[in-house]
């Protein structure tokens, strides 16, 4: 979802990074095994995700839901873990349901953040390193679970369009559980 377009002394640029490095080298493996790219894609996907997270993080004791996409827990007695898969697609896999899927995440929301109360955690860790996108508010709302003020998030307008209008988002704090520990993030060049 990322490409970069600037003018730089009156030239256009743009910079398109491609596939990252991180699937180029599944690909890679992939490949030396027979896989096309797509199912080198998803066997990387496989291990690291939905077997990856459970098996090293939340053995045994780890919840999976909105189609498997959303996975919380304990990975220490104090460190609570939330990672999302999607930003949507919770409700439907089809991210046809967007209002289920914000349903479905403030729900898990609710449970980890109360499980992680219950036995009082110290930090969280908040795992967006194999997130392939979808809506951002969905991102809004899982950040305002962790917010302790409100702040200017980051501004939206259609760059090719003739009179673009700017929106300015704001993050806010949430109305329901919360937590204001620490909280780590964790992201990948995926």
């Amino acid at each position: 979802h990322l490409e970069l377009i600037a003018k730089i002394d009156g030239e256009v640029r743009s910079f398109d990074p491609g596939e990252a490095p991180t699937y180029q080298a599944a690909i890679l493996a992939g490949a030396a095994r027979g896989l096309s790219p797509r199912e080198a894609k998803r066997g990387f996907n496989q291990v690291t995700w939905l077997e990856g997270v459970d098996r090293l993080f939340l053995p045994g004791t780890g919840v999976s839901t909105g189609n498997g996409w959303i996975k919380y827990g304990l990975v220490a007695n104090d460190v609570g873990y939330f990672g999302t898969y999607t930003s949507g697609g919770y409700a439907a896999r089809d991210f046809s349901d967007p209002l289920g899927d914000l349903a479905v995440l403030e729900a898990a929301l609710d449970d980890a953040l109360a499980q992680f109360a219950l036995v009082g955690v110290r930090a969280v860790i908040v795992d967006a390193s194999m997130n392939h996108g979808g809506h951002d508010f969905i991102s809004r709302a899982i950040a305002a679970r962790f917010a302790q003020t409100s702040l200017f998030a980051y501004a939206k307008f259609a760059r090719d369009a003739s009179d673009p209008y700017r929106t300015d988002v704001y993050l806010t704090p949430a109305e329901g559980v919360q937590f204001t520990g620490q909280v780590y993030f964790l992201t990948s060049d995926i």
